[in-house]
């Protein structure tokens, strides 16, 4: 049993990392996917923020991560 529960949190959680917001440049896009998989070998199947799965030119693709607060200090020091 523990077995099962630990394989279904690790396919969560991978699922969770490999979500990706994806774009396509202006006029780097093709076309739609076929089966997952894009008819020229210089394009790439991508999921877009509104679900969409769009071929797109390699050079084209913006991968955009989420900016997450940082934990850093700072010292500040006072003359007296």
């Amino acid at each position: 049993m523990a077995i099962i529960i630990a394989m279904t949190l690790l396919a969560i959680c991978s699922n969770s990392i490999q979500t990706q917001f994806q774009s396509c440049a202006s006029e780097g896009a093709i076309g739609p996917c076929l089966s997952g998989l894009c008819p020229l070998s210089t394009a790439s199947c991508i999921t877009t923020s509104s679900g969409d799965n769009v071929c797109c030119e390699l050079t084209k693709i913006i991968n955009h991560t989420t900016a997450t607060p940082s934990d850093t200090i700072t010292d500040r020091h006072v003359a007296l």
